[in-house]
C-alpha cells in the first residue's frame, strides 16, 4: 500500500503538542512497518527542509515529495478549486492528514485526519479573528464528514466530534497518544539539572507551569492562586513559568508585572525539549489549570517525572492523569490555591500520588500507538469506496 502523509504541520519547527505528536507517531510507525510505502508531501516556497523531515529519510520505504508552491497560493487552490489533488500528485492509495489543514483529494483516495480537540468549537474567545477565519476556511466538519476514518487522541474530544459534527461513532477510533521515553524522572544532583538550574537560575524550591502563553491555558488563575498562597504565607516556593509565547502573550506577561510577588515569579521562555524532564523532575508541583485539553501532554509528563500534579477536571485531563492528580475547578481559584497548599504539604499523598503517577504514565506508549494506527490503515484500505 502506498500513503501519503501530510507533514506541512511541521515546516515552522514548532515543538507544540501537535509538532509532538506527529514526530513521535511517524517515528514509531516508520520503525514498526517496513512493508509500506510512505510518501510525505511538503510544501515550502523559501524554507529548506526541516532537520525532523530530514531524519525520516533513513527509512527505506519512506520518501519526501518537496514542492516549492508559495503556500497561500496553494491553499487558495486547494480551498477554492478543490485542486491539485494531494494523492494524485503523490501516487498513493490512502492520505493520512496528522492536523487540520487545507486538503484536496480524489474521490478514489481514502482520507484518515487525526483530530486534536474542538477548542475552536467549544472555546472560540480563545482564538484570534485571524485563527478563526482560518478554521471558518478549513471547515472541519466537512473534513470530518468526507473522511473515511477520524482519529481522536483522547474519549473527551471523541465525544466532541460525534456530538458537536453529529458524527457515527464508528467513524470516529480512539487511539491514544504515547509518551517520549526521554521523559523520566531525573535526580537533581545530576550534572545537567545542576546546568539547568544555573542557566534558568532556579530556585531550590518552586512550582511549575509549564504551557503555550496563552489565554486558553489559564495562567492568570495560576497567578492569583500563587499570590493568594504566599499573601496568607502558606507557601515560600517560587514560581517558574516556561513555554513559548501565544496569543495575546503581552496580556499574559502584564499579569506577571502587576503581581504583588513578580519578584518570586521567573519567566523562562520556551524551553528545548530534552530540558523538560529536568524541570518537571526539579519542581515540587506542576500546575496546569488549563481551560480546555484535547490530550494535554504537560501533565502526563510531569507524572512521568515523579512530580505531584494540580490540574483541571474539564475535558480530557482526568482520563489523561487518571487518579494520580489533584484534579480542580478551573474557574475557581480559590478550589486551586487549595490544591496547590495540600500538594505541597501532605507528604503521605505526595507519596501515594507520586506511585500512581508512574503507573498512570506507563499506559501511554508510542510503539503501542502506531501499531493501532497501522492496523487503521490496513483496515481502511480494505474497505470499498
Amino acid at each position: 500500500m502506498r500513503i501519503g502523509i501530510d507533514v506541512r504541520p511541521v515546516a515552522e519547527e514548532r515543538r507544540s503538542g501537535v509538532e509532538e505528536y506527529i514526530k513521535n507517531l511517524l517515528e514509531n510507525v516508520f520503525t514498526l512497518d517496513r512493508k509500506n510505502i510512505y510518501i510525505l508531501f511538503y510544501n515550502s516556497y523559501k524554507n529548506p527542509l526541516p532537520q525532523l523531515l530530514a531524519e525520516f529519510e533513513k527509512y527505506p520505504n519512506v520518501f519526501i515529495r518537496r514542492f516549492h508552491y508559495p503556500n497561500k497560493f496553494l491553499n487558495f487552490f486547494l480551498w477554492y478549486f478543490k485542486f491539485p489533488h494531494l494523492d494524485k500528485l503523490l501516487g498513493v492509495d490512502l492520505f493520512y492528514s496528522p492536523n487540520l489543514i487545507f486538503t484536496a483529494l480524489s474521490s478514489r483516495c481514502k482520507h484518515i485526519i487525526t483530530m486534536h480537540d474542538l477548542s475552536f468549537e467549544r472555546h472560540p474567545e480563545f482564538f484570534n479573528f485571524y485563527r478563526r477565519l482560518w478554521h471558518w476556511l478549513v471547515n472541519p466538519r466537512k473534513l470530518v464528514q468526507q473522511a473515511d476514518k477520524i482519529i481522536s487522541v483522547s474519549e473527551s474530544s471523541k465525544q466532541d466530534i460525534i456530538k458537536l459534527y453529529h458524527c457515527p461513532p464508528a467513524k470516529v477510533k480512539l487511539i491514544y497518544p504515547g509518551l517520549s521515553r526521554q521523559i523520566f524522572a531525573c535526580s537533581r544532583k545530576t550534572e545537567n539539572f545542576l546546568r539547568l538550574a544555573k542557566k534558568y537560575k532556579l530556585p531550590p524550591q518552586y512550582i511549575l507551569f509549564l504551557a503555550t502563553l496563552e489565554p486558553r491555558k489559564n495562567m492568570g488563575s495560576v497567578i492569583a492562586a500563587y499570590d493568594y498562597l504566599k499573601e496568607k504565607g502558606k507557601i515560600k516556593h517560587k514560581l517558574v513559568i516556561a513555554g513559548g509565547e501565544g496569543w495575546m502573550f503581552k496580556k499574559t506577561r502584564r499579569l506577571i508585572l502587576e503581581s504583588k510577588n513578580r519578584r518570586d515569579i521567573i519567566l523562562i521562555g520556551e524551553i528545548k525539549s530534552e530540558e523538560r524532564k529536568y524541570l518537571y523532575s526539579g519542581a515540587d508541583l506542576f500546575v496546569y489549570p488549563s481551560f480546555y485539553e484535547g490530550f494535554g501532554f504537560p501533565p502526563l509528563e510531569a507524572l512521568a517525572c515523579g512530580t505531584t500534579v494540580v490540574c483541571s477536571q474539564t475535558a480530557s485531563l482526568p482520563e489523561v492523569v487518571g487518579g494520580a492528580a489533584l484534579l480542580v475547578d478551573p474557574y475557581n481559584y480559590d478550589e486551586l490555591a487549595l490544591a496547590i497548599e495540600k500538594g505541597l504539604k501532605e507528604k503521605k499523598l505526595r507519596d501515594i500520588l507520586k506511585k500512581a503517577g508512574f503507573k498512570q504514565a506507563q499506559k501511554f506508549s508510542w510503539k503501542k500507538c502506531a501499531q493501532a494506527f497501522i492496523n487503521l490503515l490496513e483496515s481502511t484500505n480494505k474497505k470499498k469506496i
